[in-house]
C-alpha cells in the first residue's frame, strides 16, 4: 500500500481486524490511523483514515473492543481514545468518538491492553493521576472509571503482561513478577515473585510457549516453568 498519507512510522504494530464485516489491517502511525483491506479481493486498498487522533510517539497497538470499534491509547501526555468505523453507501468512515487525557481514563505507554472476559486490562502510564503505574480493568462501555485497580503498593511502571489459562501475570519492571487470578470484574494477587535482581527497564513483552515463560530486562533473560 503506497504511503500516500505521509505517515511517519513509531512503535506500534499492524493489527489485523474485522470491522464491519471487512477483514481490515488497523495502523497507528504519527500523522493519524487508517485501515487497509485485508481482503483477498482488494488486499492493500486504503479504506479508511483519520488525523484526528495523532500521538507524536505511540508503542501501543490498536485493541478491537466491538464488530466496529477500535481503543488507542499512547503515552507522553496523549492518553486515550475511542476509533468507530462504519460502512454506508460504499463509502468507509472512521470517527473518533471519545478522547481523553491520561489521568482522565484507560491508558498505556509502552503496552498494549488486553480484552479479556470482556474487560480491558492496562498498567497505567506515570501521567495517569492517582492510578499512575497501578494494573487497572476497565469495561469496554466506560473508560473513565476503573472496575479494579491494583493496591497502592502494586505499580508496574513499563511493564509487560499476558493472561495464561485465566491467569493476569505482569512482570513489574524492576523484575518482579505478580501472578493475579481473574475474576468477574476484579483480579485476586495470587503470588508475587522476585526474577531478576535489581532489574532494570523490563519493558519487552513477556513470551509464553509449552508451559515455559521468557520474560527479561535490560541485561538479563530468564525463563520460567508455570506449574
Amino acid at each position: 500500500t503506497p504511503n500516500t498519507l505521509h505517515y511517519k512510522m513509531s512503535h506500534s504494530s499492524v493489527m489485523p481486524m474485522t470491522l464491519g464485516g471487512k477483514k481490515t489491517y488497523v495502523y497507528i502511525g504519527v500523522g493519524g490511523v487508517c485501515g487497509v483491506s485485508a481482503e483477498e479481493n482488494d488486499r492493500g486498498t486504503l479504506l479508511w483514515e483519520t488525523g484526528k487522533w495523532q500521538p507524536s510517539v505511540v508503542a501501543p497497538s490498536p485493541l478491537q473492543v466491538s464488530s466496529n470499534l477500535v481503543f488507542m491509547v499512547a503515552g507522553y501526555g496523549t492518553g486515550g481514545a475511542l476509533l468507530k468505523v462504519d460502512h454506508a453507501g460504499g463509502k468507509w468512515t472512521a470517527t473518533v468518538t471519545d478522547q481523553y487525557k491520561p489521568n482522565e481514563g484507560l491508558s498505556s505507554e509502552q503496552q498494549t491492553p488486553i480484552l479479556y472476559n470482556n474487560m480491558i486490562f492496562s498498567v497505567m502510564p506515570k501521567d495517569g493521576g492517582a492510578h499512575r503505574g497501578k494494573l487497572v480493568c476497565y469495561s469496554p462501555s466506560d473508560l473513565h472509571t476503573p472496575v479494579w485497580t491494583s493496591a497502592a503498593d502494586e505499580r508496574f511502571g513499563l511493564g509487560p503482561y499476558i493472561v495464561i489459562n485465566n491467569k493476569l501475570f505482569v512482570f513489574k519492571d524492576d523484575g518482579e513478577l505478580y501472578i493475579y487470578e481473574v475474576q468477574q470484574q476484579s483480579l485476586t494477587l495470587l503470588k508475587k515473585q522476585r526474577v531478576i535482581e535489581d532489574g532494570a527497564d523490563a519493558w519487552g513483552p513477556i513470551a509464553y510457549a509449552d508451559g515455559m515463560l521468557i520474560v527479561r530486562d535490560a541485561h538479563t533473560v530468564k525463563c520460567l516453568k508455570i506449574v
